[in-house]
């Protein structure tokens, strides 16, 4: 069974009063795998704002008037969600009062969607440290935490070899590359190499049956497991 990524972990609610702008953005953020729904106006996200279901809410060239302020307030200080604004032309009198007010992030709404997407994730984990339940790689601890937050301490090597195999996932990275990223340029860099890759693909089954590192035949290795995020 294919791992959940974080994306698919997210929901989603777009405010936003025009229709064709909605659906746009609607679809846009669906092809970061996001579960997503969308409201016309902030009136209607009160219809569940007694048990909100989304995660972030995403508001689009939304007025902040006292009538919604009540609904934004109950989102973000009860509730503990997100709130994304996001305007064509944002004034800076207007961003400042958001962000005192309800606002996680304020953005021009011409914002690059992977930079969006990035903000979104960071949002999420921001509210959600304990839900979070994904693998992840620590680069500060070296470390490779677990769903359920096991966490498996690198050596240096490990570390190095390890962030090159999962970024991207599925990759083959060659054994001149993990040689020059270890800094091995002796003659016998191959014996020493195949030393550390079988170190580190013994802790990782160890760690978790799942966590492979496949060996291409004369290329490199490539890993294979759950997806990892790098943190």
């Amino acid at each position: 069974m294919p791992e959940t990524t974080i994306s698919e972990q997210i929901k989603i609610s777009i405010i936003d009063s025009n229709p064709i702008s909605r659906l746009s953005f609607h679809k846009q953020l669906e092809l970061f795998g996001y579960q997503i729904d969308n409201y016309e106006k902030v009136e209607l996200v009160e219809n569940i704002s007694s048990s909100p279901l989304s995660d972030i809410y995403i508001f689009k060239n939304i007025q902040l008037a006292h009538n919604n302020l009540t609904i934004l307030h109950e989102l973000s200080i009860k509730f503990k969600k997100g709130i994304i604004f996001l305007a064509d032309a944002p004034r800076y009198e207007d961003k400042i009062y958001a962000i005192e007010q309800c606002a996680d992030i304020y953005l021009c709404s011409s914002v690059d969607n992977f930079e969006l997407n990035a903000y979104i994730k960071s949002l999420y984990r921001r509210l959600n440290p304990i839900q979070n339940s994904y693998w992840k790689f620590d680069t500060k601890n070296k470390a490779l935490i677990s769903k359920n937050n096991s966490s498996l301490y690198l050596t240096k090597n490990d570390f190095v070899v390890l962030k090159l195999l999962i970024n991207p996932s599925n990759s083959i990275i060659s054994r001149e590359e993990i040689a020059q990223s270890l800094k091995i340029s002796n003659k016998f860099y191959q014996l020493q190499l195949n030393t550390i890759i079988s170190r580190i693909r013994n802790k990782l089954e160890y760690f978790d049956t799942r966590l492979t590192i496949q060996t291409v035949r004369e290329i490199g290795y490539v890993y294979k497991g759950p997806r990892i995020f790098i943190e």
